[in-house]
């Protein structure tokens, strides 16, 4: 299995405390180096959970799985004989192999192997429109192999959607056994029984599945959130699609316009489930969003401030000596951040404020300099510390549960910052 596996979606920053409600331009007065967003990017370890999750759902599909009315003739030495199988069911349904490989185009292989269940249903035995007996049985099946290709594209308004292209089944070892007065007729007509129901079962079941795959799933694609707000804001990040899909060699991609070259840059070792690429351009198109809204301002009172920062001030400033201190930080500007494998960097802008306990100024310093940090220095842990408190909150996604991400790394890489996470599901 290919080692990498990336999706790269087209992310917008919607702010609504604006009059109307537009996307905001990704700008940034940095040099342009990616017009990429964000890139999506889905490791080996990544495709075993998908792998899993599709397994588990087509385990669920089958539970129920339920074949209708199936007839066949057979010609005799009494006539024609007209034959069915009604309420076919599934138990105790099990999938013992699975392979999940990315195909070149943009579309996924599976392959389930090793698959048993038994069965069981009512058969009936007609001459000439009259029953001659009926009874039930159980099937039983061992051995059985699924080979599906499912085709991943994109829906309008930027929902992924799922379509089976190929899809062939074989049961491996059938065996039946009838209960009634008809147990003559199995070892009479085993041969043909058994022909009948490999040609007939193997074509119902891709039937079914493919209506299964249309539906069901297809229902959980166009369900699945394409936005999220950042809590106590009026930002809502938008995560639609905006192009088809593509497995090009090694990966699968899901491009935004202009093409990007971030998979080339990606370091070697990836060990988490999923990394998020996020480009220098959004990094400073958000920067430029929060600023708009009024969200890079921060005031701190005397009990929240440093105690070496509270008694240098009060040192410095006579005015302030006796009087408790509130201290205001603001950016006059958007700052513009850089990123690079030697570490992130950010340009400031600023004003910090002191004022007394009546809001009286005592002292303005207007702040403009550069901070520079290492590939997993103070500014990617403040970014890691924001991580944790998005990520900490469930996504849920139907017929799968409760989704976490957990255990984020971060470090610098050239033109974007790699978050790491790994991913874990509660059933609802």
């Amino acid at each position: 299995m290919w080692s990498l596996f990336p999706i790269l979606l087209s992310t917008k920053l919607i702010s609504t405390f604006e009059p109307i409600r537009q996307p905001l331009p990704f700008t940034s007065a940095a040099p342009h180096k990616d017009a990429s967003n964000l890139l999506v990017v889905i490791t080996s370890n990544g495709m075993n959970w998908t792998q899993k999750q599709l397994v588990g759902a087509l385990e669920g599909w089958a539970s129920s799985f339920v074949v209708p009315v199936l007839t066949g003739r057979l010609e005799t030495m009494a006539g024609v004989v007209v034959y069915g199988v009604a309420g076919l069911a599934l138990h105790n349904f099990t999938i013992s192999a699975s392979e999940l490989v990315p195909k070149v185009g943009n579309a996924l292989y599976l392959r389930l192997s090793g698959i048993s269940g038994s069965a069981q249903a009512d058969w009936m035995l007609t001459h000439k429109l009259v029953s001659i007996d009926k009874g039930s049985f159980e099937l039983s099946v061992s051995d059985a192999t699924l080979f599906t290709t499912l085709v991943v594209r994109q829906q309008t308004g930027g929902h992924p959607a799922l379509q089976l292209q190929h899809c062939s089944a074989t049961l491996g070892h059938v065996d039946l056994r009838f209960f009634g007065d008809g147990s003559w007729l199995y070892n009479l007509l085993k041969r043909f029984i058994n022909a009948f129901i490999d040609n007939k079962l193997e074509k119902e079941v891709c039937r079914t599945l493919q209506a299964y795959i249309s539906n069901d799933l297809q229902r959980v694609m166009q369900f699945l959130p394409l936005s999220s707000a950042i809590p106590n804001t009026s930002i809502v990040f938008d995560y639609s699609l905006v192009a088809e899909p593509q497995v090009v060699a090694r990966s699968f991609q899901l491009k935004s316009s202009p093409p990007s070259n971030w998979t080339q840059r990606l370091p070697p070792e990836l060990n988490r489930m999923v990394y998020v690429a996020v480009s220098e351009s959004f990094m400073n198109s958000a920067a430029q969003v929060f600023y708009q809204a009024g969200l890079m301002k921060w005031s701190m009172d005397w009990t929240a401030l440093p105690l070496s920062l509270t008694n240098t001030l009060k040192t410095t400033l006579p005015k302030a000596h006796d009087s408790p201190l509130n201290l205001q930080l603001s950016f006059d500007t958007p700052p513009i951040f850089s990123t690079s494998r030697a570490g992130l960097s950010t340009v400031l802008n600023g004003t910090m404020s002191v004022l007394n306990e009546e809001s009286n100024l005592l002292f303005s310093l207007h702040l403009q300099g550069q901070i520079k940090d290492g590939p997993q220095g103070v500014l990617l842990h403040s970014v890691m510390n924001y991580s944790l408190q998005y990520f900490n909150t469930p996504l849920i996604i139907p017929a799968i549960g409760h989704v976490h991400l957990m255990q984020p790394t971060v470090t610098s890489e050239d033109g974007f910052v790699l978050i790491g996470l790994d991913v874990g599901e509660e059933e609802l």
